[in-house]
């Protein structure tokens, strides 16, 4: 099989002090259970140690107790390649010694909130303490984020400091450059290697740590390539999202909706007749005037953001032709590897 190939090209492996998992905080939110312990004073969805930012803002936190609260990222903000810094939530993030009483005393802040859920809160350090915090040096400064369950493997490059649940595994290496290594982990070969020789849920791809330590990495003589091929997927996919931001957030403005629908998130994707479709099932009826003025900026906006996806697809094409010379695969091997994906 051709997955051995790639073994037999590798030069290294990551090792398990350069991948961990993401935070384990079972008491996130409130859900259904811990309502109907805490009663219908709280919300489904209230935070618990993770918060939105109005949660943050209300909690009227000091400086000290503001570097106990650290930011944190979850699928919306982190996609392939790319991952926006603006932060949406916040986690409490306590390790094992705030087990301790005296140690949160300094906090009385996030003491005060904590103790409104204490008696939901499961953590082995609980009341105060996640129940596993990690080694935090990991969610600082450059890595690379995959998430354990999708579709596809969708492995995110950022620089900035992320904090994220167990549904991530995060990278870090000084064994390559990781804008050299998130190309690779991207790829329709990885793909291939991940689906034949890592872990499959029907048809989702779960990449746990073992499947990530034993990805064969090869190393290319020259990054520069590489580097540069992952700086235009990064560049391109931030252009994507502020395209497809911009038109949710005027579709949100003029039509007063609260929510959107997964198709309405991807609109570039679908056609004018199917968006209004959408706004229908949304309870949003245009008058004849109103769906002229949209179909044209629909179809303006949808141009744009069609074309940077055509980019995005043309260097992804680009980037797998790369890899496939880099790990020195036979024009029959690259068919094998094109028809599974």
């Amino acid at each position: 099989m051709h997955y051995k190939k790639s073994e037999s090209k590798k030069d290294f492996y990551l090792d398990k002090t350069e991948v961990a998992q993401g935070i384990v905080a079972p008491q996130d939110y409130v859900n259904g259970n811990s309502q109907a312990i805490l009663g219908n004073k709280y919300k489904i969805g209230d935070g618990i140690f993770n918060l939105s930012s109005s949660e943050y803002a209300n909690l009227n936190l000091t400086e000290s107790e503001r570097k106990l609260v650290k930011p944190f990222y979850t699928p919306q903000e982190l996609v392939k390649y790319y991952g926006t810094p603006l932060i949406k939530y916040w986690i409490i993030y306590t390790d094992s010694k705030y087990k301790n009483i005296n140690e949160i005393e300094p906090f009385i802040n996030i003491k005060n909130h904590l103790d409104k859920f204490v008696k939901v809160i499961t953590s082995d350090n609980k009341p105060y303490g996640l129940h596993r915090a990690r080694e935090e040096r990991f969610f600082k400064g450059k890595k690379i984020l995959s998430i354990r369950k999708a579709i596809e493997p969708t492995f995110t490059y950022v620089e900035f400091d992320s904090y994220v649940s167990q549904s991530y595994y995060l990278i870090q290496t000084n064994k390559i450059d990781l804008k050299t290594l998130v190309v690779i982990l991207n790829s329709k070969l990885i793909k291939f290697w991940l689906k034949y020789k890592g872990k499959m849920q029907g048809d989702i791809f779960q990449i746990d740590k073992e499947p990530i330590l034993n990805i064969p990495v090869k190393k290319p003589n020259h990054e520069d390539t590489f580097i540069k091929k992952a700086d235009t997927m990064l560049i391109k996919t931030k252009e994507l999202l502020d395209q497809s931001q911009k038109f949710q957030k005027t579709l949100q403005r003029k039509l007063t909706l609260e929510s959107v629908s997964k198709k309405i998130v991807e609109w570039y994707l679908i056609s004018y007749a199917d968006f209004i479709k959408e706004l229908t099932k949304l309870k949003i009826k245009l008058t004849v005037r109103e769906e002229a003025e949209w179909e044209e900026y629909f179809n303006a906006e949808r141009k744009k953001a069609l074309n940077i996806l055509a980019e995005i697809d043309k260097t992804d094409r680009e980037i797998d032709q790369m890899v496939y010379k880099l790990y020195e695969l036979t024009e029959e091997e690259i068919r094998i590897v094109e028809s599974s994906n």
